[in-house]
Formats: C-alpha cells, sequence, structure tokens
C-alpha cells in the first residue's frame, strides 16, 4: 500500500518508532565497558584481567583508566595499564592486568573492585564488579 500523500503515514506509531530508533542507534555513539576477567593471586599479588568492549557506534577515543581499587585499595601498576587507545564500536581492546597487593583480598573472599575513566572529551566510564577472590 501506498499512500495518496505524505501525510497520511505521519501519525503512524509504528514508523515514528522505526524512524527514532534508528536515528537513535546512529548518533548514540560508543559505549564502552570494563569487563573483568577471573582473578588469580601469586604470592602476594592479586592479578585481575581486564578488557574494554564497545558497544554502540562510532569509535570510543583516548580510553583511559583513570582509577582502580579492590575493596579500596588502588591499584599497583595503573600507569602502566590506564592507555587503551582509540577502540571502535563492536570491538575489544587488547587485556591488560590489573596488580594489586595480596592484602586488599582475603582468599576465599568476594571483593569490589571498583574502576573509573574516561573516553571521547571528557565522557565517563565506570564499572563496579563483585569477584571471587582465589
Amino acid at each position: 500500500l501506498e499512500p495518496d500523500y505524505h501525510d497520511a503515514i505521519d501519525d503512524d506509531p509504528a514508523v515514528h518508532a522505526a524512524i527514532t530508533n534508528s536515528l537513535l542507534s546512529l548518533v548514540g555513539g560508543p559505549h564502552p565497558a570494563a569487563v573483568p576477567g577471573v582473578p588469580t593471586r601469586s604470592g602476594q599479588t592479586i592479578f585481575i584481567p581486564l578488557t574494554i568492549s564497545v558497544t554502540g557506534s562510532g569509535t570510543a577515543a583516548a580510553v583511559t583508566l583513570t582509577s582502580a581499587s579492590l575493596n579500596g585499595v588502588a591499584v599497583a601498576n595503573l600507569s602502566a595499564v590506564s592507555a587503551f587507545g582509540d577502540i571502535a564500536a563492536g570491538t575489544s581492546s587488547g587485556t591488560v592486568v590489573l596488580q594489586f597487593p595480596g592484602s586488599a583480598a582475603k582468599s576465599g573472599s568476594t571483593a569490589i573492585l571498583s574502576l573509573a575513566g574516561t573516553y571521547s572529551y571528557g565522557q565517563t566510564l565506570t564499572n563496579t564488579s563483585r569477584l571471587a577472590i582465589p
């Protein structure tokens, strides 16, 4: 069916929803998420792998981890793992490994990993996860 004139479809909610959803997917921009892996422990150090995954559209530019803590204890190697660079939507960064002192969490406990960062002109990235500590 083809309407006789354009105004015939302007009031159709399904058309409005389809147009709105299409536009939002185009201008929604990138949405980076911090994805922690399974922690390990060696000696007096807890290691937590971390990947940044980006959904949405476009590229998350200059993704940078600005802080990380495990039960409130700061990560020991932030400067070595903070710069993820540009990450395109639909892809992930390489994995970095966060290092925390073993005193941050007891073996067999559940710990809180808190992450914060920035990307694309000051937008923020945050994540709080509960992790089982070996």
